[in-house]
């Protein structure tokens, strides 16, 4: 920490040593006693040698005094307790390793925090595939956690992972079967809406297919995902599909009956027209009678137009309009075609018509083609079932197939002897059938009529009381169908007793008429109100469209006072709950009054939705707003707060729809929080950036650290790693705040070592070619001294006198050579020309000196002011006259060794001149 002190000492040793008048070589800086290097060297080396032992390595650092090899044990630390330790111990004692073990526990904290997310959150993974149902809420929401959790061990990941993809295959099979389930519904309405043209087969196509699909969604795993109200409509669908295909079936069925009845009729109509009723006249007054005495009727007096119609009114209904229209035209053509016959006079002793028609050929009697083969096998069919009524004992059935055969019988078809005999046993079984079931009918009437007397002692429901009371009356009419018309006293037992077990089924009904009565009065109270409502509001002349901008969007520019949106919206919620709970009307007066509360909403609504328009509309501008702020702006936070508070005014200001009111919401949030989490995440770069910058700059201090603890490496070497690592360092970005003054002062350390280092070897190197300057100009001008003073001897012109400087630049080196050459060379012949040159070479020496003082900036003698100063001017001319562009020969070190190559006379001033200008120019070369 002071640092300055060194370097402020430094710089002034720096000036005094290249003042001019210094004659003292500046004495090295010391360096630093090896048995403090050495000491330092061992600790690192201990370090680098701990293992990983992290006991071990607190021991060490605990007792080491040198910091780098602390730190260098540091990073062996790993456990929480020995990071613990390590960090309260180096608390006060060394900065730089607390705060990398308060950073490493920081670490730790978040590994451990995110290890017990991500466990958190696979925990309700797991839970939620435990779950019969799945929600995609309930997917976004462990998404959300499992981010919040970060990175973590690969395996839980992995775990993850699984979970995931199943809870994805899980919402996409509860999706598929929801699908699936809600075409199936589409399928079965279609069908069922769908009237004209449908038949049996395609509808049996649809059947087939929902049973299919049904099963299959029976069977599903996601069934119990599916929403309440769509398995029962699938069921109640589904339910009516079949009453449907049930009641088309029968609908052809009945058609085919009715058609074969009307070819029936048609056949023995058509017989008729053709004679054979003639002959049968005929053979009546011929005296033709049955065995039994009996008179025989012919079909045309059978085919009667009651008969038929009678028969026509209890074949089955037929459902498709068309065709029981068409059917119905060719029934009314065959009662319109039909006349009333007189019967024929009866004849003693005349053969039965069906005795002698039994007698008759077959092909004979009946029309020729495929209608009599068809009403023939009807008349087989109708008397196999009425034996199959009979053995059964269904009466009714076996009435109806006995009507059937009736009909037949009077048409063109005669019966065979055997099947005469069957007819007559089963007409005889059934008048006794008949006779019982009258019995029955009795019995069964009394019966209902005492049940019907005890259902007020019951205790049942209205609803349930009068349903009894209706099914009663529906099985006495069935009773009346199958046993014939009940006596009349019975009936009014029976009749009274319904009506005094139906009265208070009429009393609750009363009670309902009463009450649907008074929701009208509150129906018309609710049209009233709205209608004082909007004159109130001032609303009553205005024809708002939904697209109306200039009045609903505008709020405040009309002349009068806005209406207040909010208390519209709430008065029109209001009105509508009203009117749900209205309950239950008739139908008519619910249809109209229906009709006049969306008439009379209509005023307020239709401006009402124009200003749902125009809030909407700046809600979008406000989301479209949020999602163009630019996330790392610096504004953008109280922009973003802004755009928030003016959600929140309109809000208040205008609610919306609840759903819609929601999605926009959500969408506004989802923009919100997109730019925080772009921010955050921006947050997250920088801090790994600084961090990465952090161990960069860290590399680069390791880098200076090695290179000053080198002590083989050279001054160039020195000097291309600080160029290097300076670059390096100013390259990179930003370091963490906490770490940046300690960075940099490492760094700075580092730099001044290797710095110093660099100034102590430049300094030694100056001083020993100062000493070789020295020695070598003291050569020179030895020799040229002895010319200039007397005849040298041969002894004296032998001796040696030159020492080659090893340790002067080239030029230097050879420009003393060759001037010491010269001397030695004039001095053997005692060449005086030599010495003359000398003298004169003095006042060009006396040039050279003061123009390289000048440049260098050093001072001159007192004497050669003017000189130095005439100089200097014609040094600028120059420099202006050549735009300032130096060149090689410009160099201190080339112009000194023109200097020092100069044969001149030196005196001592001149010597030590010209020593000063060769210290500054080696010190700073």
């Amino acid at each position: 920490m002071f640092d300055f002190f060194f370097k402020r000492a430094r710089s002034r040793a720096a000036t005094n040593a290249g003042a001019p008048n210094s004659t003292a070589v500046a004495a090295p800086a010391p360096s630093p006693a090896p048995a403090s290097g050495q000491r330092r060297q061992q600790a690192l080396d201990a370090a680098a040698a701990l293992g990983s032992d992290e006991s071990v390595a607190l021991a060490f650092i605990l007792s080491c005094g040198v910091p780098e090899a602390r730190l260098r044990a540091a990073q062996l630390l790993h456990s929480r307790s020995i990071m613990e330790q390590a960090q309260k111990a180096m608390r006060e004692t060394d900065r730089r390793v607390a705060k990398l073990m308060q950073q490493r526990l920081s670490e730790l904290v978040q590994r451990e925090r995110s290890q017990h997310l991500m466990q958190a959150a696979i925990a309700r993974a797991q839970g939620l595939v435990a779950d019969a149902t799945v929600l995609p809420n309930q997917v976004v929401e462990l998404d959300r956690a499992w981010a919040e959790a970060g990175s973590g061990p690969a395996a839980l990941e992995a775990d993850f992972v699984i979970l995931r993809t199943e809870l994805g295959q899980r919402l996409q099979a509860q999706a598929a079967l929801q699908r699936r389930v809600m075409d199936l519904v589409v399928s079965m309405q279609a069908a069922l809406t769908t009237t004209d043209g449908q038949t049996v087969a395609e509808l049996d196509a649809v059947v087939l297919k929902a049973d299919a699909v049904f099963d299959t969604v029976e069977r599903d795993r996601a069934l119990p995902s599916l929403p309440r109200h769509l398995l029962p409509e699938v069921m109640a669908t589904r339910a009516r599909l079949r009453e449907r295909h049930t009641a088309l079936k029968a609908s052809e069925a009945a058609v085919v009956v009715r058609e074969q009845a009307l070819l029936v009729w048609e056949s023995a109509l058509a017989a008729t027209d053709n004679g054979d009723v003639g002959s049968d006249v005929k053979d009546d007054k011929e005296g033709g009678t049955g065995d039994s005495g009996e008179r025989v009727s012919s079909p045309r007096e059978a085919l009667t137009a009651q008969s038929i119609r009678q028969q026509w009114r209890s074949l089955p209904a037929i459902q498709d309009a068309q065709t029981d229209a068409a059917l119905q035209a060719r029934f009314d053509a065959l009662l319109a075609r039909l006349t009333p016959v007189s019967p024929p006079k009866r004849i003693a002793g005349a053969v039965p018509d069906r005795a002698r028609a039994a007698s008759r050929d077959p092909s004979e009697s009946s029309p020729v083609g495929i209608d009599a083969a068809q009403s023939r096998a009807v008349l087989t069919a109708a008397l196999e079932e009425l034996h199959s009524a009979l053995n059964e004992g269904a009466l009714q059935r076996a009435v109806e197939q006995d009507r059937l055969l009736r009909s037949l019988i009077t048409g063109a078809v005669a019966l065979t002897s055997d099947q005469y005999s069957a007819l007559s046993a089963a007409r005889a079984e059934l008048t006794r059938l008949q006779g019982w079931a009258k019995w029955g009918g009795t019995v069964s009437r009394e019966e209902l009529v005492v049940a019907v007397e005890g259902l007020l002692q019951q205790g049942l429901g209205v609803l349930e009381l009068g349903k009894k009371v209706g099914s009663m009356r529906e099985r006495w009419r069935a009773l009346d169908a199958t046993a014939g018309p009940a006596p009349r006293q019975l009936w009014l037992r029976f009749d009274a007793a319904c009506g005094a077990a139906y009265a208070p089924v009429a009393a609750h009904f009363a009670e309902l008429a009463q009450q649907r009565e008074a929701r009208v009065e509150k129906a018309r109270a609710i049209l009233a109100e709205i209608a004082a409502f909007i004159t109130d509001a001032g609303l009553g002349g205005q024809t708002l469209g939904a697209n109306d901008t200039a009045t609903v969007g505008a709020i405040g520019a009309a002349e009068t006072a806005a209406p207040d949106w909010r208390a519209i919206a709430a008065f029109c919620q209001r009105m509508k709950q009203d009117w749900q709970r209205l309950g239950p009307l008739e139908r008519k007066q619910q249809k109209q009054l229906s009709a006049a509360f969306e008439q009379a909403l209509q005023p307020l609504l239709d401006p009402l939705k124009g200003q749902q328009e125009h809030a909407i509309a700046h809600r979008e501008v406000l989301i479209n707003s949020v999602t163009q702020l630019a996330p790392q702006g610096r504004e953008t936070l109280n922009q973003l707060q802004s755009l928030q508070a003016t959600w929140q005014q309109h809000a208040k200001a205008f609610p919306l729809a609840r759903a819609q009111e929601q999605e926009l919401w959500q969408r506004f949030r989802g923009a919100c929080d997109a730019v925080f989490a772009q921010r955050k995440q921006r947050s997250v770069d920088a801090d790994a950036e600084r961090n990465a910058n952090q161990m960069a700059r860290t590399a680069i201090c390791v880098a200076l650290e090695g290179m000053a603890a080198d002590a083989d490496a050279t001054d160039s070497a020195r000097a291309v790693q600080l160029r290097d690592q300076r670059a390096a360092w100013t390259a990179i970005g930003p370091v963490p705040r906490a770490a940046q003054t300690a960075l940099q002062t490492r760094f700075d350390q580092a730099v001044a070592t290797l710095q110093t280092q660099r100034d102590m070897a430049r300094n030694r190197a100056a001083q020993l070619q100062l000493i070789d300057f020295d020695t070598a100009l003291a050569s020179c001008l030895a020799s040229e001294r002895q010319l200039l003073s007397s005849t040298p001897t041969s002894e004296q012109v032998a001796q040696p006198l030159w020492t080659p400087p090893t340790n002067l630049p080239a030029p230097l080196a050879q420009a003393f050579h060759a001037r010491f050459e010269k001397a030695q060379a004039a001095l053997a012949p005692n060449d005086q020309t030599y010495g003359q040159d000398l003298q004169q070479n003095q006042i060009v020496l006396e040039t050279a000196l003061l123009r390289l003082e000048v440049r260098l900036g050093l001072d001159s003698p007192p004497g050669l002011t003017r000189e130095r100063l005439q100089l200097q001017v014609t040094g600028l001319q120059s420099t202006f006259k050549s735009g300032g562009a130096a060149t090689a020969d410009d160099l201190p070190v080339l112009q000194l060794a023109r200097v020092c190559a100069l044969a001149a006379a030196t005196d001592a001033v001149a010597q030590n001149r010209l020593r000063a200008i060769a210290k500054v120019v080696l010190t700073h070369q």
